[in-house]
Formats: C-alpha cells, sequence, structure tokens
C-alpha cells in the first residue's frame, strides 16, 4: 500500500509541472497564476487528483501533529484529548481549504 508521503511527493511534483514550469501540456501563461489555476481545475481529471492529494496530505497532517506530541513529551491524560481534536480540526482545515479549490473551478463559482 502505497503511503500518503509517496502520494505527498507526487503531488507536489505534480503542482510544480502544473502551475510554475507549465509543462504537463495543460492550459498554462506565464505569470498568470489565477488564470492558470482555474484552466487547470477546469479539467475534470486534474481537480479529482487535487482533491484526493489533499486528502491524503489531511490524513498524513493528522497523523504528523498526532504523533509529534508524545515525541515532544507532550503526552498527559489531562491534554491527549484537547491535541487529538486540534489535530483534527488543524488538519481538516488545511485539507477542506485547498479542496475549495477545484471545487469551485468545477462548480463554476470561480471562472478564467
Amino acid at each position: 500500500m502505497m503511503r500518503s508521503g509517496s502520494v505527498i511527493l507526487v503531488f507536489v511534483i505534480f503542482h510544480i509541472l502544473h502551475l510554475t514550469t507549465g509543462s504537463l501540456g495543460l492550459p498554462f501563461r506565464e505569470l498568470d497564476v489565477y488564470g492558470n489555476l482555474t484552466a487547470g481545475f477546469h479539467v475534470p481529471w486534474v481537480s479529482i487528483f487535487y482533491i484526493v492529494a489533499m486528502v491524503f496530505l489531511g490524513m498524513h497532517l493528522y497523523h504528523g501533529l498526532w504523533t509529534i506530541f508524545p515525541l515532544l513529551g507532550v503526552s498527559h491524560l489531562r491534554y491527549t484529548r484537547m491535541l487529538k481534536w486540534a489535530a483534527h480540526v488543524f488538519a481538516i482545515l488545511i485539507a477542506g481549504g485547498n479542496i475549495s479549490i477545484p471545487v469551485a473551478v468545477l462548480a463554476g463559482w470561480l471562472r478564467t
């Protein structure tokens, strides 16, 4: 089974090739960040790839945040529930915020 870190690495490479270098054959105009983003997300498979990658990013962030606390010595029954909740909220906010962009483009709320 592929781990979330591997998926995120593939996503980062794709993201750079898509929005920075324009070398994927998708619509691209140099220095037109908004146009490149919206034009790329109008391609359904690109949006789906980004959404899936963001789900993996959310899982990766949650796991990383949740496991870093005991490694730093912050592990007490009094704080465990709050730290786990904070890790969930942070991961959901980051992943959800990033997912909202391709969803908004596909829904027609953002246009080129």
